[in-house]
């Protein structure tokens, strides 16, 4: 009786359109426009593809196959898109505990699906950091929300700080793909502490892809035995 009254009162609004519904989330309209990511990206680095002509799970795209990723493998929830991107950017912008849980499980839904997040034991989850800038802007790094939720989820540990920025990086919007490919070279560090473990690396939204495999060259550089990547949402590819 309690909570009817409280959602009488104060209804839960849709986390991109602010429409009111009965419970945290997206409304209908919203979540028609998701598009899981899983059959129509790479199988190997995430990229997606929205003009591939079915679904194509084992599809691997052919930069993979001239220059391989770092990482042993990426996963994406869903297409950076609709109103997935426009609950990311308020988010980011506007910080709300309570939209970070929803992504957070929308993210862990679409991972169980492929029975893509069961991982070694031994796993450590490590976010791809922010600059302490943005931190303060922000007051906090979606990617590492979204490392913690994982790692609950999942029974893992999170170690957030593993990972460091060599130094403050401008904002990526506007930039062409070999100015990210530049911004992002070599500017990671990793703690040793990582040393012979397993690694799932998380990161909010993937772009070109680059932050993640710089991420993950310099988690194996401090002697990680394997990285894996899981983001919430991949950029679909524009070539």
């Amino acid at each position: 009786m309690i909570t009817y009254i409280l959602n009488a009162l104060w209804p839960s609004l849709c986390i991109s359109c602010d429409e009111p519904i009965d419970e945290p989330g997206l409304c209908r309209t919203c979540r028609g426009t998701l598009v899981p990511a899983a059959d129509v990206s790479c199988s190997h680095c995430a990229n997606v593809f929205l003009n591939l002509p079915g679904p194509s799970p084992n599809y691997r795209c052919g930069r993979c196959l001239l220059v391989p990723p770092k990482y042993h493998q990426c996963r994406a929830a869903y297409a950076y898109g609709g109103a997935l991107r426009d609950a990311i950017v308020k988010w980011k912008n506007h910080p709300r505990p309570e939209v970070g849980n929803v992504l957070s499980r929308l993210m862990l839904s679409q991972l169980d699906a492929k029975s893509w997040s069961q991982r070694p034991h031994d796993t450590v989850v490590v976010p791809v950091p922010t600059s302490f800038r943005r931190s303060v802007k922000r007051g906090f790094n979606p990617a590492g929300q979204l490392a913690r939720a994982l790692a609950r989820e999942l029974d893992l540990e999170c170690h957030p700080s593993v990972l460091t920025l060599k130094m403050h990086l401008q904002s990526s919007r506007g930039l062409t793909r070999g100015q990210r490919r530049h911004r992002v070279a070599q500017r990671f560090t990793a703690s040793r502490v990582i040393a012979t473990k397993n690694i799932l690396l998380v990161d909010d939204v993937r772009t070109t892809g680059k932050t993640v495999n710089e991420a993950s060259r310099a988690l194996l550089r401090a002697g990680a035995a394997r990285v894996d990547v899981a983001v919430l949402a991949a950029v679909p590819d524009q070539a």
